[in-house]
């Protein structure tokens, strides 16, 4: 029962892609006028960002299955701590008295959550903090895709290329679900995607 958690995750992060995708296509052309606008000149940025993006989905689905719920989630919502370090060292922007402190306390926090003296540092604790770290890269990838790019051909992109690369691991562990377990993920593929 512990290794169908990871599975299910996967398969509804998949059926929010093909869905989400699905939904997308028709309106390309009506939101920018035609398929041909969605070319781009900084096709690597969207591939960082699809790369990161899933890359930290699955380091918390894997924090998720080794830790207790609330340490996962606490870990990997410390990720507006890391995006003041992704910018600094991508942009090298400045950083104020006010940055260095929220830092110096918010990872004192994280010590705290981790309770180093009590349980040892372990993968899934660091898997957490990857998911958080590498949201930040997502989330500040973004943030600079939103300078040239209409928000439809970000998420045009987002979901084309997650598609494929979310199939590689899926397909390792696939199982086929029955009708009601396939009800069940576009039930909850569609309320992700409204989400």
């Amino acid at each position: 029962d512990d290794q169908l958690v990871p599975l299910v995750t996967k398969m509804v992060k998949l059926m929010v892609l093909v869905f989400g995708l699905l939904i997308l296509l028709p309106l390309v052309p009506v939101k920018l006028g035609s398929y041909s606008k969605l070319k781009t000149k900084i096709f690597p940025l969207h591939l960082l960002r699809t790369f990161a993006s899933l890359s930290s989905m699955f380091c918390l689905y894997f924090a998720l299955r080794y830790l207790p719920l609330t340490d996962a989630v606490l870990l990997s919502y410390t990720r507006p701590l890391f995006i003041p370090i992704v910018v600094f060292f991508w942009f090298q922007s400045k950083w104020t008295k006010n940055t260095y402190l929220g830092l110096l306390l918010g990872f004192m926090g994280i010590i705290l959550i981790l309770r180093p003296g009590i349980m040892t540092f372990n993968l899934a604790s660091f898997s957490a903090l990857a998911a958080a770290f590498l949201g930040a890269i997502a989330f500040t990838t973004i943030r600079r895709l939103t300078k040239t790019e209409p928000s439809e051909r970000i998420t045009f992109y987002y979901m084309a290329l997650s598609l494929p690369l979310a199939l590689i691991p899926l397909g390792a562990r696939w199982e086929t679900p029955t009708l009601f377990g396939w009800g069940f993920l576009v039930l909850i593929g569609g309320v992700a995607l409204l989400y």
